[in-house]
């Protein structure tokens, strides 16, 4: 069965992304409806005809019963009530009494009662009391027009809440609604500068020459991922199946028609509920890190010993989204604050600013529909909220650089970028004892730092023979092959896997 395996947080802002959106379309919609439609009701077909205008708090109109929207006009300093009584209805019309009620008693010198008509209409004065004004029209014919209007003072007619929202928007000056466009885009690019600065500061503004020879730590591969990239990705899911591989746990087959995996002995590791350190390398006989035993479980079955590439696209494909790559993923986080290597949890932090970021483009949104829909002419205002939006995106993009590490995470980062300095020598590598165990041994690092061609190419002059964790159908005699055949193979997978984890789950 497909199943949906969002977190509730996520599912919160879909939501109100969703709601955010068909609010805004309905609303634009509803209004056009509204302007469309005649906003009255016939008249009776009788020479003596009359109508009775109820006007009522929420800015509503009841016209003999019938109750319309958009007669009544809130503006700072009046309230207008307008009415098209006749409009070319085609009949005769003697005498048309209209009646306009209001919802509360008025000083009657402080109302404004006018009537307007064509085609020789008669309009005597219209009666204006404490309750309202009794207009009358005479002689409307067929093709007459017969409009009219009551102005009363502000606080005669109380508007609701949406509508005294909407007449505050449509009324708030041109310098204003550009003052907005404009202060706002400004503010949130400042703070993307800010943002900017500080993932530059931490991740790209360090240069290191220094070579490191050997690991500085033994620390899995995926957790050194996350303290050089910033967060976890698809190399980190890449160097823990060659990890996995190199400790006994996988086997790798690469057939004609397509590749498979094998396990090779129990997962007698560690569950993801266990408390072992989930960054330290576990050794050939120790058990698994929270994260690699996540990983196993999405490739195999309980009962299972073998995974075909059609059984892990299965499995993949039975969720939308899987919650076990996110639990993996949030393990290798935890392996990293648990190494002392960030002040903040790297994955909450991109989660927060990942937020942060989905609000401000959402407020643009809602702020570029509110312009379109309330802003003065011409519309030029509107740019604003456009170049808000993409502030948001480009914040969006920018998040996996922003989690801050502490004095050790700093140190620990230089000794690392070091250690990928030696990585990417130039100098083949000659005097190694058993070279093929010493290239084994560090391929996983290559992999998540991003050097594995420069590491493999550094041994393209020594023998090489095929890893008892490797099975080729094809011919691999130099290890040139080996990496052709075999980076693909892990790579797919490690991508395929990233892209069936939940959203945001970073």
């Amino acid at each position: 069965m497909l199943s949906v395996g969002f977190y509730g947080k996520q599912l919160i802002v879909f939501a109100l992304l969703v709601a955010a959106a068909g609010g805004g379309l309905w609303y634009v919609r509803s209004q056009a409806a509204i302007e469309a439609s005649p906003r009255r009701t016939p008249l009776p077909t009788t020479t003596v005809a009359s109508l009775q205008l109820q006007a009522e708090d929420g800015g509503t109109v009841s016209v003999n019963g019938e109750l319309f929207t958009g007669l009544i006009r809130f503006e700072p300093d009046r309230e207008i009530v307008s009415y098209q009584a006749f409009d070319e209805d085609g009949t005769f019309v003697e005498q048309l009494t209209t009646t306009v009620l209001l919802p509360r008693s008025v000083d009657p010198t402080a109302v404004i009662a006018r009537h307007f008509a064509s085609y020789g209409v008669v309009t005597p004065e219209p009666v204006v009391t404490t309750s309202g004004v009794t207009f009358t029209a005479m002689n409307l014919t067929p093709k007459a027009s017969y409009r009219l209007e009551v102005v009363v003072p502000p606080g005669t007619i109380e508007p609701s809440l949406w509508i005294r929202a909407i007449d505050t928007m449509q009324n708030l000056p041109p310098s204003l609604w550009l003052a907005v466009a404009i202060g706002l885009p400004l503010l949130a690019t400042l703070i993307l500068v800010g943002l900017f600065a500080q993932a530059r500061r931490g991740w790209q503004g360090m240069t290191v020459s220094e070579v490191r020879e050997a690991p500085p730590a033994d620390i899995a591969p995926a957790t050194v991922g996350i303290l050089v990239g910033g967060k976890a990705s698809p190399r980190s899911l890449a160097a823990t199946l060659l990890h996995l591989a190199q400790r006994g746990y996988l086997q790798v087959v690469h057939r004609a028609d397509g590749f498979s995996f094998g396990k090779r002995r129990p997962f007698d590791g560690a569950s993801a509920g266990s408390h072992v350190p989930s960054g330290q390398t576990q050794g050939r006989s120790s058990g698994l890190a929270p994260f690699e035993n996540t990983l196993l479980e999405k490739i195999f079955t309980a009962d299972s010993i073998k995974s075909t590439e059609t059984d892990i696209q299965v499995r993949i494909g039975q969720h939308i989204y899987s919650r076990k790559i996110a639990e993996a993923y949030l393990a290798m986080y935890q392996s990293a604050v648990a190494a002392g290597w960030f002040i903040d949890n790297p994955e909450r932090a991109y989660r927060r600013y990942r937020f942060l970021a989905l609000a401000i483009s959402t407020f643009a949104v809602l702020g570029f529909l509110l312009a379109l829909t309330f802003g003065p002419e011409p519309k030029f205002h509107v740019l604003g909220w456009i170049g808000l939006f993409f502030v948001g995106v480009v914040m969006y993009e920018i998040t996996p650089f922003l989690p801050r590490r502490t004095g050790a995470g700093e140190a620990a980062y230089r000794e690392w970028l070091a250690f990928r300095n030696f990585l990417t020598l130039a100098a083949p590598v000659k005097k190694v004892a058993d070279a093929q165990a010493y290239y084994e041994r560090y391929l996983p690092y290559a992999v998540v730092m991003g050097v594995e061609v420069e590491w493999t190419e550094r041994f393209l002059d020594l023998p090489f023979h095929v890893p008892d964790w490797y099975v080729s159908k094809e011919p691999i005699h130099v290890i040139e092959d080996f990496a052709n055949s075999l980076f693909p193979i892990v790579g797919s997978v490690a991508n395929d896997l990233a892209k069936a984890r939940e959203p945001y789950a970073v």
